[in-house]
């Protein structure tokens, strides 16, 4: 079905009006009625609607609902189709089949929120010949939108839909034309979905964790410093609600991501931002950073527990479930005691005074030394000088060399990739995407090998904690002993593939585009063009 086939029905103009002038020009009979309730469904990034779907639930006298997957673009291309008897959150919570593995690399791990309901009551109608033959159908849809407490709010979004019958294409066609001008029946250019959000005042896509900022590469440092700030602050109280009603793991990992990027600006673009209270203000996001930590730890565990299942043989896989139950008990209170401190003085103090300085004007007599510098000359600067030293760092390291130096390499790669990506918005996309794709494999490997070092010894404690609490059998003891194994035999293998990662990284090519684009002022900073 295409897009003309669907139509808005004037305000002025009811159902059952329309019904009643239909005849006139048609002949037509009921064919069905119902009422249902519709709720559409998508994670807190837009995941679905991103991928150019449709998730929508339907309940129809009964408490049995149908999930119904379908193209954005085209509503009457259904994609999946499900029912189920019970809510539906995660992915887990979907009956095995189809739907369930369209939405599984769509979803992942992140929620399913209700963006939308409504109530809705549906008179279908076939629309005959001379011959009293059906040559299409049209469904009437009268929809009333639902507050959070289920009560109707707004206008109420009234809609036709003409559906034609195989083989009578050519008097569909006639009909819709004159639905249009018979009728006044104008044709939707979006899904139902769309026209919901936009009665409610939301935009879908309203919320994504990337920055996608686009600056002047000659805007003075700081003002643009501050847009990039401004946007990170917006993610991280975007989050705020998430973690606190621990909807997903995926609130607090964007939280997070946000404020390090923010420690990682504050930290490189020295001397550009007025010196009062800059120092308070890294202080103030460490301890952010801290007190994320624990939680942001228990969820990986948790996320990677399939993982670390499928690294026992299988007899000693069920061993693992007291470990499975004692995480999901340390993530409770280790999330608890995170709201307690987003809840705190500080907390609400910091965000606050942050939003204050990041709103300040940027004097023109600024006594930042780099204030009124072009943007493009500092972050040239400070993504220059971590490239080089990614580059120094990782040269010296050898069979020899302490986890350590690889720890203070990953460090130096974060905060080179943090700066790409915060100021990606001045530069050619494609040459910036190109490097961080050759930086990402590097980050990649030393992310795991670091992971895969504090997990073995995190889990180990977590073993003796177990065994001490008398909540684990032998099986059990002997199941993370041969995890925490399995988990530093990996670390190793990780280890030794850092030498090929690295010069992959390392290699000319990569370095001549860092060279060009970083160091030498290869573009035009007015203008943003090869010279």
């Amino acid at each position: 079905m295409s897009w003309d086939h669907q139509y808005n029905i004037p305000s002025n103009l009811s159902v059952r009006g329309l019904i009643h002038r239909l005849k006139r020009l048609v002949a037509c009979r009921t064919d069905t009625q119902q009422s249902l309730k519709r709720t559409f469904y998508d994670t807190h990034d837009w995941r679905v609607y991103g991928r150019g779907q449709v998730l929508e639930e339907q309940f129809v006298n009964s408490n049995t609902a149908t999930l119904h997957l379908r193209s954005l673009h085209d509503p009457g291309t259904q994609t999946a189709e499900t029912t189920s008897k019970k809510p539906i959150r995660f992915l887990q919570d979907l009956p095995n089949g189809v739907m369930k593995r369209q939405l599984a690399s769509i979803i992942e791990m992140r929620a399913l929120l209700p963006v939308a309901s409504m109530r809705s009551r549906a008179t279908s109608l076939r629309l005959l010949d001379n011959n009293q033959k059906t040559v299409a159908y049209l469904q009437l849809e009268e929809n009333n939108l639902l507050n959070s407490a289920g009560r109707i709010q707004g206008e109420t979004i009234r809609r036709a839909c003409l559906v034609p019958v195989r083989g009578y294409t050519t008097a569909a066609r006639r009909l819709s034309r004159s639905l249009h001008k018979n009728l006044g029946l104008e044709p939707v250019d979006g899904d139902m979905l769309v026209a919901a959000l936009a009665a409610t005042g939301r935009q879908p896509g309203d919320y994504n964790s990337k920055l996608e900022l686009q600056l002047d590469p000659s805007m003075r440092a700081d003002a643009a410093s501050q847009i990039v700030l401004r946007r990170l602050l917006e993610i991280v109280q975007a989050n705020e609600h998430g973690i606190r009603t621990n909807i997903d793991t995926e609130f607090l990992h964007d939280f997070r991501v946000a404020v390090r990027r923010s420690r990682t600006a504050l930290t490189q673009l020295k001397n550009v931002l007025p010196d009062r209270g800059q120092n308070r203000f890294r202080r103030d996001f460490r301890w952010l950073q801290q007190i994320t930590g624990p939680a942001r730890d228990t969820d990986v565990y948790l996320l990677k527990f399939a993982d670390y299942q499928a690294l026992l043989e299988p007899p000693l896989r069920p061993a693992l479930a007291p470990l499975r139950n004692f995480l999901q008990q340390h993530r409770n209170i280790q999330y608890r005691r995170l709201t307690r401190s987003l809840d705190s003085t500080r907390y609400n103090r910091l965000i606050t005074e942050w939003r204050a300085f990041l709103d300040q004007s940027s004097p023109r007599g600024s006594a930042a030394k780099h204030a009124a510098r072009p943007i493009r000359e500092i972050a040239n600067e400070r993504i220059w000088r971590l490239y080089r030293r990614a580059i120094k760092t990782g040269r010296a390291i050898n069979d020899n060399s302490p986890a350590q130096d690889l720890h203070d390499l990953r460090k130096t790669c974060k905060k080179l990739r943090y700066m790409l990506e915060l100021f990606q918005g001045i530069y050619p996309q494609r040459d910036v995407k190109k490097i961080i794709r050759a930086l990402k494999q590097l980050q990649d490997n030393l992310g795991d090998f670091n992971d895969l070092q504090v997990q073995s010894d995190v889990l180990q404690q977590f073993s003796k904690e177990i065994h001490a609490k008398g909540r684990a059998g032998p099986e059990t003891l002997m199941a993370i002993g041969n995890l925490v194994a399995s988990l530093r035999q990996q670390r190793e293998l990780q280890r030794q593939a850092f030498y090929g990662r690295y010069e992959k990284f390392a290699r000319p090519v990569v370095k001549d585009r860092f060279r060009r684009l970083f160091h030498d002022a290869g573009y035009d900073v007015t203008s943003n063009k090869a010279r």
